[in-house]
């Protein structure tokens, strides 16, 4: 196999989850790819997210707490962070060239329980949560720019006290990308 024309990419853009009921966790993501052979390649990313109070709540967690009051486990992403190797199935070289990219591979998450709904007066509990990622991402570059379209699904069990909570987020993302 020959390297690739452009072994390294920059991306950067924005990301948003699409399965928590509770919360919506809206960031940016950062990352660097680095693809030696056409077909593999490593990709390091990381995000953050903006604890918004009760604003990133979803309509569902709101109703919960203010017509049930029931205190659902509000669980926001405050960062991430993915190692994942990828293989690119896909490649269609040229000016515009496009590319699809599958990975896999480790997580970290920076977590934190908002547990001023409780009405509790307990402090926020933080953590960081350990996990995997797959993610599936298209990608259109016209020489070495381009844009990156992704979907992120990440798994991991979050503690909290003496209990633990499995849990599977799916992001989606857009990022602008600079292949060198």
């Amino acid at each position: 196999m020959e390297p690739t024309e452009a072994p390294f990419e920059v991306f950067a853009g924005l990301e948003t989850s699409m399965n928590d009921p509770f919360v919506v966790t809206r960031g940016l993501r950062a990352g660097l790819g680095y693809t030696p052979l056409p077909l593999l390649g490593v990709a390091v990313t990381t995000a953050w997210s903006p604890d918004l109070g009760a604003s990133s709540l979803t309509e569902r967690a709101r109703n919960s707490i203010e017509e049930n009051g029931l205190t659902p486990n509000v669980s926001k992403i405050l960062g991430s962070g993915t190692l994942s190797y990828q293989v690119t199935p896909i490649r269609v070289p040229g000016d515009v060239s496009s590319a699809l990219h599958l990975g896999a591979g480790v997580a970290a998450l920076y977590t934190v329980d908002d547990l001023s709904f409780t009405g509790s007066g307990a402090r926020d509990s933080r953590d960081l949560n350990l996990g995997w990622t797959a993610n599936v991402d298209a990608e259109v570059l016209y020489r070495d720019l381009g844009v990156r379209i992704g979907l992120s699904h990440i798994r991991y069990t979050e503690r909290f006290r003496d209990q633990t909570d499995p849990r599977a987020l799916w992001l989606v993302g857009a990022a602008g990308v600079y292949a060198f």
